[in-house]
């Protein structure tokens, strides 16, 4: 719903930890050879053959999933604490939803309802709190979440959630970040939470 926006969205990530995924999702050819150069120009000579060949197929795999939603802006894939860590299991992404048809604007209320409503996927609690950021109301959500909801012993992912209400507008902004690995949760929740305070919008045009 980018059209619908009165602004353009400015978020900002840290450069030496995301590749972002802009310039593959808009097309719709093989991303493969893209990833593969992105991978070897990102790990350099310290990089072997092998690392290379893993973080292109794992960067491959996010352009594939992101082509199906394209988030309102660029996905970007994070590491920690750099390129080495391979394969790179986590992401972020920005997006934007307007009013539901049945129930009109998306209220902090109606938002609140539905992270607190258990699902397929839900793992132990959900830690909601309502607060503020530089752009408006916020709402901030850290929970679990099952990978494979069909397998009894499912890999288990963390995420942060921020809805940010801005101005001018009935768009809901989502910043999502997840990751697998529970060891990199403090890099993961200050991924998030920076992307969250420094959300800024400018005109368009």
């Amino acid at each position: 719903m980018t059209e619908q926006l009165p602004w353009k969205p400015d978020v900002s990530v840290p450069a030496n930890l995301t590749v972002s995924l802009g310039d593959p999702l808009k097309r719709d050819d093989d991303p493969l050879p893209w990833c593969t150069e992105k991978a070897a120009e990102l790990l350099g000579t310290a990089g072997s053959s092998r690392q290379r060949r893993r973080f292109a197929e794992a960067l491959a795999k996010y352009v594939t999933l992101f082509r199906k939603d394209m988030p309102l802006i660029s996905c970007a894939l994070f590491f920690y604490p750099d390129f080495t860590h391979l394969p790179p299991w986590g992401f972020a992404k920005v997006e934007a939803f307007g009013e539901d048809p049945a129930r009109g604007p998306l209220t902090m209320a109606i938002m609140r309802e539905f992270y607190e409503t258990p699902d397929e996927l839900s793992f132990g609690e959900t830690e909601l709190t309502e607060t503020e950021v530089s752009l408006g109301p916020a709402l901030r959500i850290h929970r679990y979440r099952k990978t494979k909801p069909d397998k009894r012993r499912s890999p288990v992912g963390e995420e942060l959630v921020w809805l940010i209400w801005p101005p001018d507008t009935t768009a809901v902004i989502a910043i999502e970040v997840r990751w697998l690995e529970t060891q990199y949760s403090e890099a993961g929740i200050g991924i998030a939470d920076d992307m969250a305070r420094n959300f800024r919008t400018r005109p368009r045009g």
